[in-house]
């Protein structure tokens, strides 16, 4: 038998608010370079956007927020986010599904920063 090729299903999000919350995050912790709005972030996320992501942050943090936006897109996992291909460490290496996976922490440097941002867009 012939296999069929695996299609690659895209992240989309549910919610408009996603690209409030992710501007919130970044005034709030800063997990963005410079050269990154938080509004590119999602649009890479989702590959309406071909750019490369560089991060502020560590990656147990970086993961943390990851489960926590989980609810606001479709299709949306780790291994999709390290697919992505475009995502890099604030050491400057790529993220991968290994490293991601990895870096899982129940609680990271960011996490009360991080959950406060949430509990305001509940």
């Amino acid at each position: 038998g012939v296999k069929k090729a695996e299609v690659k299903k895209r992240i989309t999000f549910t919610k408009n608010k996603v690209y409030e919350v992710v501007k919130a995050l970044n005034l709030k912790i800063d997990f963005l370079k410079d050269d990154c709005l938080p509004k590119e972030f999602v649009d890479v996320l989702t590959g309406k956007l071909d750019m490369n992501i560089h991060l502020n942050i560590d990656n147990r943090s970086f993961h943390y927020i990851l489960t926590k936006l989980k609810e606001y897109f479709f299709s949306f996992s780790i291994t999709s986010v390290a697919n992505t291909n475009k995502i890099y460490s604030s050491k400057g290496t790529l993220l991968k599904v290994k490293n991601l996976n990895n870096s899982k922490s129940n609680n990271p440097k960011h996490k009360d920063a991080i959950d406060k941002v949430f509990k305001n867009f509940k």
